[in-house]
């Protein structure tokens, strides 16, 4: 109760202090242009759910990934295991990262998707904006967009010489360094290089090896070269090439053991011995009270002291590579009253993770997870240019990924018994779509939109398995193993039909109807008969009415959604315990619903005021045999929370220009953010709970007088707060945990030349 009247008080006095604000000064709220619609559009005329991020907002809320976005976006929770991003979206969560599904948030960037978990947190460098587009994109963006879509612009090329040099040092020895330098190589020619290096040290200790072993670090190095090539007004090209090298020490499935809980009905005595040399469930468990059904491995036995979330034990490092190449083709022609744009793009990912699959210090299981994509995009687009009273885009698209996965999970605990298990998979798939949408004026204000496209995903699965005794390093030839090759074929039409009307120039109100899907997919080879060789597409209709308000002279935007989504045949994960791995079904039915707010006002000159937020209700409507990891008990996960969707979560923000006598300013910013209690797992169990927590940041910036320099202190988390943000029961029957940053702090050093 205490808290509801904290929020309303919050965000009352933001409102009311906009409302109260002169207008009559002449600065005004930036426009930011956006692409949602397969078209340059301002972000306030487009009526769906948009959040939009400058390379100027990027900077100033310390945004350089996916991992930071979720503080200052509604409807998002960010969430992930190692380095594999698991957002969840309006009630739709990422329960997968293998080759054989697909995430449930579309990721892109400069219009080409990207295809793994791991490609989600791409480096934010050298930034033109960022575009979250919430609810369902099943007809400009297609498949796998079922709770949204990001779109990363990076910068073009300009016809003007200009350079930046950016480098700072912060705590755990975090080092970052960013550069960039444009230049116009003739008339019709220009070029842009942007280069970028961070490291920080682990933020979690390995308390157990000691040193600089840990978890949550960071090695990276990325680099884009861009040319732009302009012969006439008709026509662009824009070529980007891109590297991205990144180390470490990211685990596979989270860092830690959480501990393990038993379901309602079930006590120790059903729990079986653990495999692959782990140890007697009376080991591998320290019971903490019979009260509470939890088992908590923290307070002693093979997790020793380990009740701080930046520590943990175990006998084996974390390691972490990844490489990615990347190639995009972007054209456009202007043809009369037409736009023909095409995007071509290619790209070569692999990613290598490695650690202790039993989270202990015990001589027991380690694990290696091996993944590589390439994947090819071609779409090609016409658009009108005249925008009334029909405003239309056609296109086609295509898309080849091919992918693999080497999953190894060996016991280490007797030298003579020592076993394996090695499950390798292949991917193949072709998907190709058409699409179209049309806007039409009904009047000179009032217009009806109408969408839809054709997805169809052919997909090839060929899986290799087995297991036996293993010496050393090499695999012996008395393995046993099986082949498996399935292929199948997925198809589904989307559609959107929309009505939006402007009350004045400066008023939008909007209301939608929108469906999309998330491709099928296969799973692994089990004698199990309940484990299905395929698992279906999910679905989505969601249903949308907003508001996009631009007032007071521009000085105060005020934008609200409200919906309500119903997810058919969801994906979700459940557990084989004779193969001792998880697989998908469409197990569920998910009920979303809620309202989204996004409010910034220039309250003067100097002070700029924020507010954005959500209030939601996500759940499982029915999800039956809902499969116990632990004990393998059928449970009935009907009514249960969707992972990783607080209720409640808002950001409030506030900065302020002060001008210095001799030229230049300083501004002062601090945002805090709110985070509703959420659980981590489909299953709620009290171990995988996150309660409410706040995070607030500051940050003071000194800029000079000509605006070229500038030098930033900051410090994120002043709480320290450290929360569970990703969880899954585990083979072993307890919780892989993986926690956010703790307090971190810096300064920054900027200089602009142009």
């Amino acid at each position: 109760m205490i808290i509801r009247t904290q929020i309303r008080f919050a965000l009352t006095t933001l409102i009311t202090a906009a409302l109260l604000a002169p207008a009559s000064y002449a600065l005004k709220l930036e426009e930011i242009v956006v692409t949602a619609q397969k078209r340059e559009q301002s972000l306030q005329d487009v009526a769906i759910a948009i959040s939009a991020f400058s390379a100027d907002r990027l900077e100033k809320n310390n945004i350089t990934d996916l991992s930071r976005l979720d503080q200052f976006t509604p409807g998002i929770t960010f969430g992930a295991s190692g380095a594999d991003a698991r957002p969840t979206v309006r009630g739709v969560p990422t329960p997968s990262l293998q080759i054989d599904a697909d995430p449930s948030l579309g990721f892109h960037i400069d219009g080409a998707y990207r295809t793994r978990t791991g490609q989600a947190l791409a480096a934010m460098f050298d930034v033109e904006r960022v575009e979250v587009h919430r609810g369902p994109q099943g007809t400009l963006f297609g498949r796998n967009t079922t709770g949204g879509n990001v779109n990363i612009l990076s910068k073009a090329p300009q016809d003007a010489f200009e350079a930046r040099i950016s480098t700072g040092y912060g705590n755990y020895d975090h080092i970052y360094l960013e550069g960039m330098l444009n230049t116009p190589l003739s008339e019709s020619l220009q070029a842009r290089l942007a280069l970028k290096y961070e490291k920080h040290n682990p933020y979690a200790e390995n308390v157990f090896l000691g040193g600089n072993h840990g978890a949550n670090d960071k090695d990276q190095t990325v680099g884009r070269l861009s040319l732009r090539f302009v012969p006439s007004d008709d026509f662009v090209a824009l070529l980007r090439v891109s590297l991205w090298d990144q180390g470490g020490q990211s685990s596979f499935n989270g860092y830690k053991s959480g501990g393990a809980q038993l379901a309602d009905g079930i006590t120790l005595a059903d729990v079986p011995d653990k495999p692959l040399g782990r140890g007697t469930k009376a080991d591998f468990l320290s019971p903490t009270g019979t009260a509470t059904q939890v088992y908590n491995p923290n307070g002693g036995g093979l997790f020793p002291n380990l009740t701080d979330p930046t520590k943990f034990s175990s006998n084996l490092p974390n390691t972490y590579d990844l490489e990615e190449t990347s190639v995009n083709l972007t054209m456009h022609w202007n043809l009369a009253a037409v736009r023909l744009t095409s995007v071509t793009s290619y790209s070569d990912y692999d990613a290598d993770r490695s650690g202790d699959a039993d989270f202990s210090a015990l001589d027991a299981s380690g694990i290696h997870f091996f993944t590589e994509s390439q994947t090819f995009q071609q779409e090609v687009h016409l658009s009108s240019t005249e925008v009334e009273p029909l405003e239309w885009v056609v296109g086609v698209y295509y898309l080849n990924d091919e992918g693999s996965d080497l999953f190894r999970l060996f016991g280490l605990s007797v030298p003579d018994t020592e076993v394996f298990f090695d499950r390798h998979r292949d991917a193949a798939t072709d998907s190709w779509a058409v699409f179209g949408q049309a806007s039409h004026a009904l009047s000179d204000t009032l217009r009806l939109t109408l969408g839809a496209r054709y997805t169809q995903d052919d997909k090839v699965f060929d899986q290799l398995q087995q297991n036996g005794p293993r010496r050393g390093s090499a695999i012996t030839t008395d393995t046993r193993g099986n082949n498996d090759t399935r292929a199948d074929t997925f198809e589904k039409v989307t559609w959107r039909v929309g009505l939006d009307k402007n009350l004045r120039d400066e008023n939008l109100i909007y209301a939608t109807v929108s469906t999309g899907y998330r491709s099928g997919g296969f799973n692994n080879i089990s004698s199990n008969p309940n484990v299905p060789a395929t698992f279906g597409p999910e679905t989505v209709l969601a249903f949308e009415i907003g508001s996009k308000n631009t007032l007071f002279d521009e000085n105060l935007l005020l934008n609200l959604s409200l919906y309500h989504a119903t997810y058919e045949d969801a994906h979700a994960l459940s557990f084989d315990a004779e193969a001792q791995a998880s697989y998908t079904r469409n197990a569920a039915e998910v009920i979303a619903y809620g309202l989204e707010y996004e409010a910034t006002a220039l309250v003067s000159e100097s002070l700029r005021l924020s507010a954005v937020g959500h209030f939601m209700d996500a759940s499982y409507a029915t999800y039956e045999g809902c499969v116990d990891n632990f004990t393998g008990a059928v449970l009935d996960c009907t009514g249960n929370e969707i992972e990783r969707s607080p209720a409640i979560k808002f950001s409030l923000s506030a900065e302020y220009d002060i001008a210095l006598s001799g030229g230049g300013a300083v501004t002062p910013r601090v945002a805090m953010t709110y985070t509703g209690d959420y659980h981590n797992t489909q299953f709620n169990y009290d171990i995988d709970a996150q309660e409410a927590f706040t995070r607030t940041d500051a940050s003071v910036t000194w800029t000079s007088a000509s605006g070229r320099l500038s030098v930033r202190a900051y410090v994120n988390n002043i709480e320290d707060e450290v929360p569970l943000t990703y969880a899954v029961v585990g083979s072993a029957g307890t919780l892989f945990a993986q926690y956010t940053a703790p307090r971190t702090w810096g300064i920054r050093f900027n200089y602009d030349y142009r």
